[in-house]
């Protein structure tokens, strides 16, 4: 089951700063265009991810992260959640 679906736009140079998500279901992006990096706070340690048009990605965004776009063109993302512990037959 998916929810949430909505369109996400990040300006160019733009840093969406340090947070966690509520726990309520598990997060993918589509990145559509432009790219971002998303950083996590794992045990202290900060582990980035470059993320770039046409991919997909599963996050736990129960974790510390922050998403920061480099580029000056903006970023455009589809993000939803899903519920993996359905019962799905």
């Amino acid at each position: 089951n998916t929810y949430r679906m909505r369109w996400a736009k990040l300006n160019g140079g733009e840093v969406l700063n340090w947070h966690m998500d509520p726990p309520t279901g598990d997060r993918f992006i589509i990145v559509v265009r432009g790219s971002h990096d998303v950083q996590f706070d794992v045990k202290g340690k900060i582990v980035s991810q470059q993320m770039g048009p046409g991919e997909i990605w599963y996050i736990n965004s129960n974790w510390y992260h922050r998403v920061i776009n480099h580029s000056l063109d903006d970023r455009y993302a589809i993000l939803g959640c899903f519920d993996i512990n359905s019962n799905i037959l």
